[in-house]
């Protein structure tokens, strides 16, 4: 089966072509709650995961927000040496893997700056055999499978190759893959630009910087914290940062200035990095991609011509990574992906 995976530091995504999950990146202590309540309205499987792995229980995502006395975002810099990410990326595949024994094709990516002196590290932390165990109503439900074959690129040429390619992983506008563009993805701990020039990475124009929306979420939760006396961890805020709406004393407070001053700041240190490396008159087009793309793109766009918000932004670069496991794995046939065989 062919897998993207996009190990992110604010949100985890995955998808196989047919489904789709997005989890925040938090891993916390997992441990047995006392009661769970017959009438609770997060049901899925998703918003409530347990897992095992290495004979240690976790809760990841938004059931570690919730429940984990200890919960962490890591933003560590070599993800492969990073425990959390290996969770996370077991989680991952564990929520596709329908039953034991499956076998993984996985395509995924590492920011600009760390994909020359981490690629090898994380492709030796995801290939191979792997167990996890999923608990679920005091069900447990363990899963092994492998992953056979993986390829990791840079981060943001999955969103090029979303815009390029069709499902079976065929370029399917040539005038497009023709061109020359730039893409700037706009992620939780750092900002990556590239540029594809007839889908060739141009590496001398490739960069990252740390420049992410988690310093948008670290202004808004020190004015939550004077005005409001409330302190904010940053995996705390994704709600808030979305809505622009904070609880505070019983009541709806209305943020949203507070927050769009903090995105625009970010913002236009992202203009300012991008304008001191690129020719904008050089490139054909420009994508801004990510999830702090969408949130910083009315804030962005002003600032550059042809440019565009790429389509469905926080799971563009995980849909290209598996439009491109369809191609490199040659293994699509009558619109679903199948098992490949061999390793590489």
């Amino acid at each position: 089966m062919n897998v993207g995976v996009d190990l992110g530091y604010g949100f985890l995504k995955v998808t196989d072509g047919s489904h789709e999950w997005i989890v925040p990146s938090v891993v916390g202590t997992g441990r047995d709650v006392a009661y769970h309540s017959e009438l609770t309205l997060r049901t899925e499987e998703q918003d409530n995961l347990v897992v095992e792995v290495d004979h240690q229980r976790y809760f990841v995502g938004s059931l570690a927000v919730r429940q984990s006395g200890i919960a962490v975002r890591s933003l560590a810099e070599n993800r492969p040496a990073d425990p959390n990410a290996k969770i996370l990326f077991l989680a991952a595949l564990g929520l596709v893997a329908g039953r034991t024994g499956e076998v993984f094709n996985v395509v995924t990516g590492l920011p600009t700056m760390y994909y020359g002196p981490y690629r090898d590290d994380l492709n030796a932390m995801i290939m191979g055999d792997h167990r996890v165990t999923f608990h679920s109503g005091g069900n447990a439900v363990e899963k092994l499978f492998t992953v056979d074959r993986a390829r990791i690129i840079p981060q943001p040429f999955g969103t090029v190759y979303d815009a390029f390619l069709d499902r079976a992983g065929n370029v399917e506008n040539e005038a497009l893959a023709s061109s020359r563009v730039g893409v700037i993805d706009i992620g939780f701990r750092t900002c990556d630009f590239v540029v594809s020039d007839r889908l060739e990475y141009i590496e001398r124009l490739s960069f990252s910087t740390s420049t992410g929306l988690s310093a948008a979420y670290g202004l808004v939760a020190d004015g939550i914290l004077r005005q409001f006396r409330i302190a904010k961890t940053n995996y705390e805020l994704d709600g808030v940062m979305s809505s622009g709406i904070l609880r505070a004393g019983g009541r709806d407070q209305d943020i949203t200035g507070l927050r769009d001053d903090a995105y625009r700041q970010v913002a236009d240190k992202v203009v300012t990095e991008a304008q001191s490396v690129w020719s904008m008159n050089d490139l054909d087009a420009i994508y801004i991609t990510g999830g702090g793309g969408k949130a910083l793109a009315p804030f962005l766009v002003p600032h550059f011509e042809n440019v565009q918000l790429a389509d469905s932004p926080q799971v563009a670069n995980v849909h290209g990574f598996w439009k491109l496991a369809n191609k490199i794995f040659a293994s699509w046939a009558e619109g679903q992906p199948q098992r490949a065989a061999g390793g590489e």
